[in-house]
């Protein structure tokens, strides 16, 4: 943690030898750990043109990249570590986690099936298999998965939303309610969390509680559809009926050709006694989507 010293001793073995891969590696990893991105892709470049079969450098440089947010330049990086070392399972779940970000899901489940054959019931490879069986809309699944990875929540906070979110869809409420009320406690600026626990709160009637979840979110963002969506139910359904047809009324602007937008707004009118303002936005949903 004395990134200081390091650097000076960094520098000395350079100086004895500049072309030292192990001391250039280092000098990577300083770089990278200060966010000095340019300059540890430099050093880790420096080591591959050296030792091209350095796996920890590729895999190194695949951190990098991931940090500066080209993905597909890190998912190659780590396809060299991974061929390039023995014991890769670091790599590979990685790799998996960054296929799964750009929706490459076939690539994900091979990384997955791989780390599942070595460790069966280790957290790692169950978390990202239990995020592919949700997206993929097996919930039972994915609850299964989740399930075993859920006990380390601290290195993967997300299982817990992912297991929330699937155990809501299996319409297990005091479940998905825990869940999601931890994970919204360890992230509480996570806004996709505010709005999954919002979205339990406004099935357990607890109509405040969404108002309060969800303040934060339109403030930093008015244009949420979800958000504003869960808001105005929660107001209407607490008598502030006027407020939400506010808000129903700004989802129909911000979604013009939205047949849903317009029939939430309807509803709204029609609960505050606007009659005929709510058959003209009636008629205007079956306009846009006649069946």
């Amino acid at each position: 943690g004395d990134s200081w010293d390091a650097e000076e001793l960094i520098g000395k073995a350079l100086a004895k030898n500049p072309d030292s891969t192990a001391a250039l590696l280092a000098k990577a990893r300083l770089l990278a750990i200060r966010n000095e991105l340019d300059a540890a892709i430099e050093a880790v470049d420096r080591v591959i043109s050296l030792d091209p079969d350095q796996g920890r450098a590729w895999s190194l440089r695949g951190d990098i990249l991931a940090s500066s947010q080209d993905l597909a330049g890190a998912i190659a990086a780590y396809d060299n570590s991974i061929e390039l070392q023995d014991n890769n399972f670091g790599d590979l779940f990685k790799r998996a986690g960054l296929n799964l970000q750009q929706g490459n899901y076939e690539l994900a489940q091979a990384d997955a099936d791989t780390m599942l054959a070595q460790a069966p019931q280790h957290p790692a490879p169950n978390y990202i298999q239990g995020i592919l069986h949700f997206q993929t809309g097996k919930y039972e699944d994915a609850i299964s998965s989740l399930s075993t990875a859920e006990p380390a929540f601290g290195q993967y906070p997300l299982a817990l939303f992912f297991l929330a979110s699937a155990q809501l869809q299996e319409g297990n409420m005091d479940q998905a309610s825990a869940l999601a009320a931890r994970f919204h406690n360890i992230s509480p600026n996570n806004i996709q969390g505010r709005k999954l626990l919002a979205t339990i709160r406004l099935q357990q009637g607890k109509d405040a509680a969404v108002q309060s979840l969800l303040q934060p979110v339109l403030e930093s963002n008015p244009d949420d559809i979800a958000a504003l969506n869960l808001t105005a139910n929660a107001l209407l359904r607490s008598g502030k009926t006027n407020e939400g047809i506010e808000l129903l009324s700004r989802v129909a602007t911000l979604q013009p050709d939205s047949p849903a937008a317009q029939v939430r707004l309807g509803a709204g009118l029609l609960l505050g006694g606007q009659g005929d303002a709510a058959s003209q936005h009636m008629d205007t949903a079956q306009e846009l989507s006649p069946e």
